[in-house]
């Protein structure tokens, strides 16, 4: 069993420093964001991952990657990624209005993952997130919505801020979303995957985020015999196999290499 290859490019602000990853990347409309999309597509990208925060403007980012990629094609556009907007609900109407029926929002990327990278707690950035999705619904009835967030275990804390987001959205949520990253996982892929599908089997599963760090060390003690991020890419593609469950798309990112510091390199990005 394979999945749809989407491209994730990465749209954080971080809150301790103000290091930009777009920026860093050059993934703007002025920069490099066009060509990126090409270049995606040409190696094999069905669909994408992308952001469109509020200190950017949103409706420039959304009709250069229109602009580049066949009408078809699905993006998955986070309106918060590690990025705090100064008027969450506004924001969320004035996204939710302009988008088409080929893009799909989470509102906010990990609701998860602690104050310590995001700058909010769990139950604050699910409650912003849940503000932003009966915003956009108020806008626009037909907006559909992902979820995502780390999950590389099994545990019942790990589907908290989802669990809540599903029992509030019901059918608005058509994907639940898995981030599962080489140097955090707990528990096997095809594990996690099953976990999530079990849980919500009304929903459409998808793996919106994996990645690796050549040269991570906690990455290559917790998989022994891969070294490379090909090989990882590689065990992901078994990995899904082998858990039988049929994923809306499996997302390398970021597919462009970043890092979290200004002015370093991590070798992390797509393969390719």
């Amino acid at each position: 069993m394979t999945a749809p290859l989407f491209a994730g490019f990465e749209g954080a602000r971080l809150w301790w420093d103000s290091h930009c990853t777009l920026t860093q990347t050059r993934h703007t409309p002025d920069a490099d964001m066009a060509r990126h999309y090409a270049d995606a597509l040409g190696q094999g990208a069905q669909g994408f991952r992308d952001t469109l925060p509020e200190r950017f403007n949103p409706r420039q980012r959304w009709t250069c990657a229109r602009q580049a990629v066949p009408e078809r094609t699905p993006i998955v556009w986070s309106m918060v990624h590690f990025d705090q907007p100064l008027y969450p609900v506004a924001h969320a109407r004035a996204v939710a209005s302009l988008i088409g029926p080929h893009d799909r929002l989470i509102a906010v990327n990990e609701p998860s993952v602690g104050p310590g990278v995001s700058g909010h707690t769990r139950e604050e950035a699910t409650l912003m997130a849940a503000a932003m999705m009966a915003a956009a619904l108020a806008v626009n009835a037909q907006v559909r919505f992902w979820t995502c967030d780390p999950a590389h275990e099994c545990g019942d804390h790990v589907w908290w801020a989802t669990d809540h987001l599903v029992r509030l959205f019901g059918p608005a949520i058509e994907v639940v979303g898995v981030n599962y990253h080489a140097c955090h996982a707990g528990a096997p892929l095809r594990d996690v995957l099953r976990c999530a599908a079990d849980r919500y089997p009304d929903r459409r599963i998808a793996l919106t985020e994996t990645s690796w760090h050549d040269g991570h060390a906690e990455a290559e003690r917790l998989h022994p015999g891969i070294r490379s991020r090909r090989e990882w890419w590689d065990h992901v593609q078994g990995e899904i196999a082998a858990s039988d469950v049929p994923l809306a798309c499996a997302t390398w990112m970021p597919w462009r290499d970043m890092s979290w510091d200004p002015g370093q390199h991590w070798p992390n990005g797509w393969p390719a």
